[in-house]
């Protein structure tokens, strides 16, 4: 189905996949409620202030109800919002969302016919990812220029779905490409486009580790394909984050390597 005619190499990774990021997520709050953390959902952060014994005061908001809650650490992994929350402990943090879009095909026969899972393939030639959806085909291009920011000067915090209409327009150099890749995507029609932003960092790997000059504030945000890098943040995040002992092979994301401190 796909044309390789140009390929000089390639890697097999037998154990990628992907995942439903709903069912994962979920996944992951029940373990970490069985570790004994407490969730609160649907719950508006407004303030997080350092207090003179170093430890933080979190003040949220529910319902118009608020609370506050004092702690040892504070971990800032709020995604789009990263940069507000950073901004309310005086912390510039350097991450800017930009918009990204996905399609997929109307089923295709030739995807029909594979008897075995296609693998996640990522083509660096026509900068896209593509995989199976049933029996669609869903293809992934970034943008390797002229990429359009979302929400530069802060983000509603009201949205809760950050969608944006879909411009295939922008995406015409690198689906051309596919089409050459994927001869049958040239004849495909497309069923749905996704278009929303993902956050991304001055070079695009993710802020994980302490804010420089802030005792305690961690960051684990700005991951531009999180979902994906989730496992590996979490198993090189900090060990011991009350010791403050972050293993070695995490120090090239600490946000003071993207020059962040305080303001």
């Amino acid at each position: 189905m796909e044309s390789i005619d140009d390929v000089v190499l390639g890697f097999h990774t037998p154990h990628d996949g992907w995942s439903d990021p709903t069912g994962s997520t979920n996944a992951m709050a029940a373990g970490a409620r069985q570790l004994g953390a407490r969730i609160a959902r649907h719950t508006l952060v407004t303030d997080v202030t350092q207090l003179p014994d170093g430890r933080w005061q979190v003040t949220t908001e529910k319902d118009d109800q608020q609370e506050q809650v004092t702690c040892d650490h504070v971990v800032n992994a709020a995604g789009h919002y990263a940069p507000q929350i950073g901004a309310m402990s005086g912390i510039d943090v350097p991450i800017v969302s930009m918009i990204h879009q996905y399609l997929i095909t109307e089923p295709l026969d030739a995807m029909k016919a594979y008897e075995v899972e296609m693998p996640v393939i990522r083509d660096p030639r026509s900068s896209c990812y593509y995989r199976r959806e049933i029996d669609s085909l869903l293809i992934g291009p970034y943008e390797t220029h002229d990429s359009i920011t979302y929400g530069i000067g802060g983000i509603d915090w009201n949205l809760h779905f950050h969608l944006t209409p879909p411009d295939l327009e922008q995406l015409a150099p690198w689906l051309e490409i596919s089409a050459e890749r994927f001869p049958v995507f040239a004849e495909a029609g497309i069923k749905q486009v996704v278009s929303g932003p993902i956050t991304h960092t001055p070079d695009g790997g993710y802020l994980m580790g302490p804010a420089a000059g802030y005792r305690n504030y961690w960051f684990c945000a700005g991951a531009s394909i999180g979902f994906t890098q989730g496992p590996g943040a979490g198993s090189t995040s900090p060990s011991g984050w009350s010791t403050a002992r972050p293993r070695s092979t995490s120090a090239k994301w600490t946000p003071a390597a993207s020059a962040l401190g305080p303001t």
